[in-house]
């Protein structure tokens, strides 16, 4: 079974089974969130994909944190965007 799960989520929400719809209720547990079975099949709107933005804006400042800003200014200054003969490319 393949829950669909978001981060920050809390008891009394709900999540579905990615493969056959099935919606469960989160609740509260002595380890945390426990997903309990409600009886109903989510809708197609329920079962929708929602990007993790939050996810995604670390992931890419993380990602421009680690590039190495300066050496691919000075390569890029080095090249033009003609060919070598001078001819657009």
């Amino acid at each position: 079974m393949k829950l669909i799960e978001h981060i920050n989520q809390q008891p009394g929400e709900h999540i579905y089974c990615r493969s056959c719809g099935s919606e469960f209720i989160l609740e509260g547990g002595d380890d945390g969130l426990v997903a309990a079975v409600t009886g109903r099949v989510g809708t197609a709107g329920d079962l929708e994909v929602i990007a993790n933005e939050a996810l995604i804006a670390r992931q890419v400042a993380e990602a421009v944190q680690a590039m190495p800003i300066a050496a691919l200014q000075q390569h890029h200054d080095g090249h033009s965007l003609r060919g070598e003969s001078g001819d657009s490319a």
